[in-house]
């Protein structure tokens, strides 16, 4: 199920996805301008090429400096002066509509996780439907006796259970967790002849006369921990038809292995969610990337104080995000402890910094957020004021 931490990380990745989008929309605003000041040449009248280039030049300088500050003069020229308005308000829309965009697709993409969940126990009954098609092929080619144990994972109990359950044929289809296509096919064969016939586990189990409940329950565990989750055509597979999937496959795998586990000890098929509260869950990460988007005054200038002796070039916009992120969530949330959010951020910093980052923003995020909380800006309770001395 989902972690806080793996929240963390989707609300830094989208709020970054944002940052990437803004510098290209000042690129597409400079576009703008030049679009603002092409000539007409349909016009009865000459146009002024020289003024146009250095209206469009002096725009240009005149957006870099205040399309965040938005402060323009009057002695401006007024030709220029339209055209950084309007600039500036094709900027800030491309910025909204982006902002909506990235918002959005971050909680599918994290929603996504349940459809990838159910495809993956539906393996097991695709996989089960390919051996019983395979074996009536090859009985129908041949004309001979074929031997009758490899179809014993037809008759697994887990498999059969899955192809019985009403919930899960919903949840199947609910989720789009079909295997329709031709791609989808093309790797359920290559999974059974290319790793499956090679395990030895899988040609034990293939090979008993008549496998006990607990050994079919071993056969997909084995799957789930060694076969779905560790060779690289499944790897290959699935991050082609999810760019998220180096993230999200553990957490798949641990609900794919809490299903079987709970059904070998007898507890019946029980499909699990994302989170015990998913609309908290999904609040919280939400909050955390519109804190990431919108940069407060309060949080950059705490930072800004701690920075000042730093070369901002020196700090990339990962590490810059991510203390905003830690600061913002101190701020968001009185009951998460500040030296459990600094922990949480410095695990995140190892894997999308630098190695060195870690001890920069566990300094910088301790020096700001004992600012803030001398300032009141910072509020803990609960058990929010567990080691904040």
């Amino acid at each position: 199920m989902l972690n806080r931490r793996f929240l963390r990380i989707k609300a830094l990745q989208a709020a970054f996805a944002y940052q990437v989008r803004k510098e290209a929309n000042l690129e597409r605003g400079n576009d703008y301008i030049e679009n603002y000041f092409a000539p007409d040449l349909t016009a009865a009248e000459r146009p002024d090429y020289e003024q146009l280039a250095e209206n469009t030049k002096a725009t240009k300088k005149v957006f870099a400096k205040s399309y965040q500050t938005r402060r323009l003069t009057d002695s401006m020229n007024s030709d220029v002066r339209r055209a950084v308005e309007q600039t500036i308000r094709y900027y800030d829309i491309k910025n909204r509509e982006d902002h909506l965009e990235i918002r959005q697709q971050m909680v599918e993409d994290t929603e996504n996780i349940l459809k990838s969940y159910h495809h993956m126990l539906s393996f097991f009954v695709q996989l089960a439907n390919f051996i019983e098609q395979n074996h009536e092929a090859k009985k129908a080619k041949t004309g001979a006796i074929i031997n009758e144990l490899e179809l014993n994972f037809t008759k697994n109990t887990f498999v059969k259970d899955l192809r019985s359950h009403e919930e899960f044929e919903y949840m199947v289809a609910k989720y789009r967790a079909t295997w329709l296509t031709e791609d989808e096919q093309d790797f359920l064969k290559s999974v059974y002849r290319e790793i499956l016939l090679k395990e030895e586990a899988w040609k034990l189990y293939q090979n008993k006369t008549s496998p006990t409940q607990e050994e079919d329950y071993d056969i997909i565990l084995f799957l789930i921990k060694k076969i779905l989750f560790k060779k690289e055509l499944v790897e290959d597979f699935y991050q082609t038809s999810d760019l998220n999937w180096i993230e999200n496959q553990e957490i798949v795998k641990s609900l794919c292995l809490k299903t079987a586990k709970k059904a070998k000890k007898g507890e019946g098929i029980i499909f699990f969610d994302l989170a015990m509260n998913w609309e908290d869950d999904k609040d919280y990460l939400i909050q955390l990337f519109e804190a990431g988007v919108a940069e407060k005054d309060i949080i950059v200038e705490a930072l800004n104080k701690r920075l000042e002796n730093w070369d901002p070039e020196r700090v990339s916009t990962v590490d810059r995000l991510i203390m905003i992120l830690a600061l913002s969530e101190m701020m968001l949330y009185p009951s998460i402890p500040i030296k459990v959010t600094i922990n949480e951020f410095i695990e995140v910093s190892k894997r999308y910094s630098s190695v060195k980052s870690k001890v920069f923003i566990n300094g910088i995020l301790d020096r700001a957020s004992k600012d803030l909380l001398k300032n009141g800006d910072i509020r803990k309770s609960g058990r929010g004021l567990l080691d904040n001395k």
